[in-house]
């Protein structure tokens, strides 16, 4: 998460601001979280504040790029990445309908919901993944602790552990590698610069000669603009 952790955070709960009697017309909606930290943002129209340390009422966030961290009122907290679109429901729940995010619960809290268009994660004390790649695919990963996984087609209920990835499509759910994920179902196909494989890397030829890190299996002294790290030699 962005920072050091929830103890650096305040949330300001006083102010000199005027009552109204319950129910009035007018009457601001109350906070359900609190925009902590941002890094690098870029953000699209809406109607919520994006400054940092700006409590927030239910609304959206549209975040073109970069991270933000987000402190709900139950005690979850939520880092962002652009691009995304995230709708904070309530002190507990929020749907991301695109994008990825990265839950984390602290204490005793408990139930932090978060819903896609094709499934609802439910936190039991954990840190979780979610990656909405688009409205029929729905990526979920559990880093620590337990998340219950529904499917929100089928009603398909099940508990997730650490170490879990799971997918959701319009099909059901089924078990997915991240790794693999990352370098193709994230972000689209890899052309093949960008596959090839990271297969040699030594300080020890050519006694004590600089060496690469080159891509592909055919190992040449010229690299030119290729390079992606020169290690030094050195006794």
């Amino acid at each position: 998460l962005i920072g050091a952790g929830l103890g650096m955070w305040s949330v300001q709960l006083g102010g000199g601001s005027t009552q109204q009697a319950p129910g009035a017309l007018g009457s601001a909606p109350a906070p359900v979280a609190t925009l902590a930290t941002t890094k690098s943002c870029k953000w699209e129209s809406g109607r919520l504040p994006t400054e940092p340390g700006t409590r927030l009422p239910p609304g959206r966030l549209r975040l073109a790029e970069g991270l933000a961290e987000i402190a709900f009122e139950s005690g979850a907290v939520v880092v962002l990445e652009g691009p995304a679109d995230l709708e904070l429901m309530g002190e507990n729940r929020c749907t991301l309908y695109h994008g990825k995010l990265i839950g984390r619960v602290v204490g005793k809290t408990s139930g932090f919901t978060v819903d896609t268009p094709l499934a609802t994660v439910i936190d039991l004390g954990t840190e979780f993944g979610v990656n909405v790649v688009r409205r029929d695919q729905t990526d979920v990963q559990v880093f620590d602790g337990m998340v219950d996984l529904v499917h929100r087609r089928t009603g398909h209920r099940q508990r997730l552990t650490a170490g879990a990835a799971k997918r959701c499509t319009m099909a059901g759910t089924q078990t997915f590698d991240p790794l693999v994920a990352e370098k193709g179902s994230f972000d689209g196909p890899a052309d093949d610069e960008q596959s090839a494989t990271l297969v040699h890397i030594s300080a020890a030829d050519g006694n004590g000669k600089d060496s690469y890190i080159q891509s592909g299996n055919d190992r040449r002294e010229n690299f030119g603009a290729e390079t992606l790290l020169q290690v030094k030699h050195t006794l």
